[in-house]
């Protein structure tokens, strides 16, 4: 249905054009779900006020935020200023909210108690006299008391669309940013900014922000404030803005908190030193690097390292954190005065939340201890650091062994198997909850965690917290994972899916090995889903990786990312079929390992119409490695199942004689397989190309032939190898 969109430019001085309107788009608002609740991260609600600033005449004094009515007000950090303001009226209300913010622009109209009657159209029915499709209602739609700010209602009763002001449709057109989210100066705690987005777009634009790469729940509209309350809120955001044309991701906008520099260093020897029970600070990491010697932080990629030496001014337990950071982090602390010889201490990836890091270990007073601060996979930008030393004489507990992510057969046994010192009492989570032992499961307070007869709802992620008094230790996330190959076939018991394309990548070919096929044989590696699936998991906390590209052109996130190597050379599809939420799909060659190099292959969004699964062709080469992913759109996530299997055999039935003295000839082969149908009149002879066609969700397509007269006819069907190229081998 139809939607209004009135764009409103306050006047820049004496002379300037007043508000513009410009003409709205067809389409509808609405607002998806994220993977993380955004409480600090006020989306949506009701109205706000604002006092007016100083010196300023006239200009809205509210902004409106609910989920279809929403105002960029574009304000400092302290009070609104006038500027260009876009919103979505919806029905009544919504014309009374644009109305009246039209006529903010002019005192004498607004305080007046002027009654204006303005006529509109529908898109969507109505009584009235249509031209080019589009209805025009006859008599007065309703009337707009610009003092009592009501709309009260005319010849509208039954109207179920939106409506369009009398001016002429515009042309379909995909989103435009025209105002990028500017990044603040940083800010104090507990303070509070807004970020705004301003776009075109014809249906009308839709708005998906973003936190470090985590969409934002509820946040859904051209305007997001946030308030400091926390250092979690301090990071990298941008903004998806789509429509059914097309999508586009805006600048990021960083906010950061009012920090004292650290002196951190990218050369080891010259690092600054900070101590203190609590304390926090900021930097970069942008000139950071890998020096000679330098371990991998948290057994991880980086490649952006600084440091900081932290001088433990007593006996304790410190808290180290990245939170507040804008990009993914890896956080690690070691004694040593040697980058060859650091005697590691603690290190973390993802624990602080959003791609930040965070730690525990025991320090003892009037020690230096070496802290990295590095970018996961090369990423670089605003770094904060927070530590807090709680003196005590207790030894916390420390993890000897991390829990591994596992895949199993669907009703087969999972293991986690961790090893930790120290602790008192130990407890194992299943996505965030805590987990009873129950006969089918047990171990749930021991360091090894059984599942029996393992079901869908075991999928997920599994973590062990260790204690010693009110000291919590949070052991690594583990994922478990379900094959749901068919019985007696090989089953896929090494592949695994991996919320981050780096972490995926380490898991085939881990930092310290080769890349050969070879090398990869000699470590066992499956060839990721090569032979089998498909595999089953759990993508609610999935974020999006930051080198990742727009898949199909669609707004999306929560990606999962897997390795696939073909056994032969040939046709493969990637199927999602059997996934709870509406996927899309795509394949890379990766040649070098850097995320910004991998080739695409091609991509799918809807298998089929009125299908929210995925399923894409691509031609494979045994000899290479494909960085498969699958996104859900608009950041859906939920239990997804994925397969990549070779595409099989074409079958080929006559169908016989129909009318018209002409035959039919069926083939059954995979869906979305682009097919031609070839013909010979002699099998010495060659195979001339006769029609092609595409198989539809049915598995089953049909040619229908003339006659033509020809005796034994023989026909082949196969796939049409121009729409799937091979990749070759590189030099």
């Amino acid at each position: 249905m139809g939607k209004a969109r009135i764009a409103l430019a306050q006047p820049k001085g004496p002379g300037k054009p007043g508000p513009r309107i410009r003409a709205p788009r067809r389409g509808s608002i609405h607002g998806r779900r994220g993977h993380r609740v955004a409480d600090d991260a006020r989306a949506s609600g009701g109205d706000r006020a604002f006092p007016r600033p100083a010196g300023i005449a006239g200009g809205p004094r509210f902004c409106h935020s609910a989920p279809v009515i929403s105002a960029a007000c574009h304000m400092s950090r302290h009070a609104p200023t006038p500027a260009e303001v876009s919103t979505r009226p919806h029905g009544f209300l919504g014309i009374a909210v644009a109305l009246w913010m039209l006529l903010a622009g002019g005192a004498s109209a607004r305080d007046s108690g002027a009654t204006l009657s303005i006529p509109w159209w529908t898109v969507d029915g109505g009584g009235g006299s249509s031209t080019g499709g589009v209805h025009r209602i006859t008599g007065t739609i309703g009337q707009w008391d610009a003092t009592a700010m009501t709309m009260t209602a005319g010849t509208t009763t039954g109207l179920a669309g939106g409506f369009w002001p009398l001016a002429d449709a515009p042309e379909p057109a995909p989103p435009e940013i025209q105002g990028q989210p500017a990044s603040p100066p940083p800010v104090a705690a507990g303070e509070c900014i807004t970020l705004f987005v301003e776009a075109t777009g014809s249906p009308l634009p839709r708005y998906q922000w973003r936190r470090n790469g985590i969409q934002l729940q509820g946040a859904t509209n051209p305007v997001l404030e946030l308030c400091l309350t926390n250092e979690t809120v301090a990071a990298a955001y941008d903004v998806l803005v789509f429509n059914d044309l097309g999508f586009v991701r805006s600048n990021p906008a960083v906010v950061g908190r009012q920090l004292d520099p650290l002196p951190s260093s990218p050369d080891f020897f010259a690092r600054g030193v900070v101590t203190g029970l609590h304390g926090q600070g900021g930097g970069s990491n942008t000139d950071g690097r890998r020096i000679p010697g330098e371990p991998l932080h948290d057994g991880r990629r980086g490649g952006k390292t600084v440091w900081i030496t932290y001088h433990a001014p007593a006996t304790g337990v410190l808290t180290l954190d990245t939170r507040g950071s804008a990009f993914d982090t890896l956080l690690a602390i070691y004694q040593g005065t040697d980058p060859k010889n650091l005697v590691p201490v603690a290190s973390d990836d993802d624990g602080g939340g959003y791609y930040r890091s965070l730690l525990r270990c025991r320090v003892i007073g009037g020690l230096d201890y070496a802290v990295a601060i590095d970018g996961r996979a090369g990423a670089t930008g605003r770094y904060e650091l927070n530590w807090d030393l709680l003196v005590t004489d207790v030894v916390p507990p420390r993890f000897v062994r991390q829990p591994a992510p596992t895949t199993v057969r669907l009703g087969g046994r999972a293991t986690f198997t961790a090893a930790v010192d120290n602790a008192t009492l130990l407890q194992w989570l299943h996505n965030g909850v805590a987990i009873k032992d129950d006969g089918r499961i047990t171990g749930a307070r021991t360091p090894v965690l059984s599942i029996d007869n393992a079901r869908v709802e075991d999928a997920g992620s599994y973590r062990l917290v260790a204690l010693v008094g009110a000291i919590r230790i949070d052991g690594e996330i583990a994922t478990l994972h379900l094959d749901l190959s068919p019985a007696g076939t090989p089953g896929i018991s090494g592949a695994a899916a991996f919320d981050k394309f780096a972490d995926a990548r380490d898991d085939i070919l881990p930092p310290s090995s080769g890349s050969s096929r070879a090398a990869r044989a000699s470590r066992g590696q499956p060839g990721g889903l090569a032979r089998g699936g498909p595999l089953l998991t759990r993508t609610d906390d999935f974020g999006t990786s930051t080198h990742e590209t727009a898949l199909c052109g669609v707004p999306s996130g929560a990606s999962a990312w897997f390795y696939y190597q073909a056994e032969t050379n040939g046709l493969v599809v990637l199927d999602t079929t059997g996934s709870s939420y509406d996927t899309v799909a795509g394949a890379f060659v990766d040649l070098t390992g850097d995320p910004d190099a991998i080739a695409s292959t091609g991509c799918n969004d809807d298998a089929s119409e009125g299908t929210a699964t995925s399923r894409m062709i691509f031609n494979a080469n045994a000899d290479l490695l494909y960085a498969v992913v699958v996104a859900g759109k608009e950041g859906a996530g939920g239990t997804l199942v994925a397969q990549v299997r070779p595409v099989g055999q074409p079958r080929l039935t006559a169908g016989g004689f129909a009318a018209g003295d002409t035959f039919t000839v069926a083939a059954t082969a995979e869906p979305n397989l682009r097919l031609v149908l070839e013909y010979t009149a002699s099998l010495a002879a060659g195979w001339t190309p006769l029609q092609t066609n595409t198989v539809p969700s049915t598995g089953s397509t049909e040619y229908l032939l003339a006659a033509g007269g020809a005796n034994a006819l023989y026909f082949r069907a196969k796939p049409d190898f121009s729409e799937y190229p091979m990749i070759s081998t590189p030099p």
